[in-house]
């Protein structure tokens, strides 16, 4: 019922749309590349979308200076994001075989995106690693 909610506030409030989602496997892991909106609140519409298509949970990784920020933590917890260390990532994917959704943009992203943005990442590329460490294909 709350992934339905979030669906429905996303599209109809925030306009969230999400492509390519037959292309997310069944089982078995894959890395997840999503814009970062200024609140990350698009994320928890991208989880609920892929959980309604895929009845697959999603695990969020989030910038590890996050994990420092009282009261971060716990929320961070809650929704049972993951630090976003390489290393971390490359654990969790190997020990749990399931999907793994990372913004390589972070905040700046979202900050000076518009619906004109050019991705710029600077030289974000823990994603690629991740993806090459843990040999799984990037969506």
């Amino acid at each position: 019922i709350i992934a339905k909610y979030f669906v429905l506030i996303g599209n109809l409030l925030h306009g969230h749309e999400m492509r390519g989602l037959e292309n997310i496997p069944r089982n078995g892991p894959a890395l997840l590349i999503l814009y970062h909106a200024s609140a990350p609140i698009d994320l928890l519409f991208a989880h609920s979308k892929i959980y309604l298509d895929t009845g697959r949970h999603v695990k969020m990784v989030g910038d590890r200076f996050l994990f420092k920020v009282p009261g971060f933590r716990t929320m961070l917890n809650v929704i049972q994001a993951t630090e976003g260390s390489v290393d971390s990532c490359v654990d969790y994917i190997q020990k749990t075989n399931e999907l793994l959704l990372i913004s390589p943009g972070g905040i700046r992203e979202g900050y000076f995106g518009t619906n004109m943005y050019n991705v710029v990442w600077n030289r974000r590329m823990g994603f690629a690693r991740i993806a090459t460490k843990a040999k799984i294909v990037i969506l």
